[in-house]
């Protein structure tokens, strides 16, 4: 039920914000926004490759006792 508020309410705000927008995007826009893309997966991985290191020292760690 909870999902099916969300999907109307995202449907309202396209219905009322963004019926009058162009089908036309930019090549620099695109560009803009494909770089942007780019970026955020970028950082997503350096930040998985980050914990997934931390975590695999705290599995794998042996005691030098």
């Amino acid at each position: 039920m909870l999902t099916v508020d969300f999907f109307s309410s995202i449907y309202l705000i396209m219905h009322y914000f963004l019926l009058d927008t162009p089908g036309y995007i930019d090549p620099n826009s695109a560009m803009a926004i494909l770089t942007m893309l780019m970026g955020v997966i970028a950082g997503v991985g350096m930040t998985l490759k980050l914990y997934w290191n931390k975590l695999k020292l705290k599995l794998f760690h042996k005691d030098s006792n």
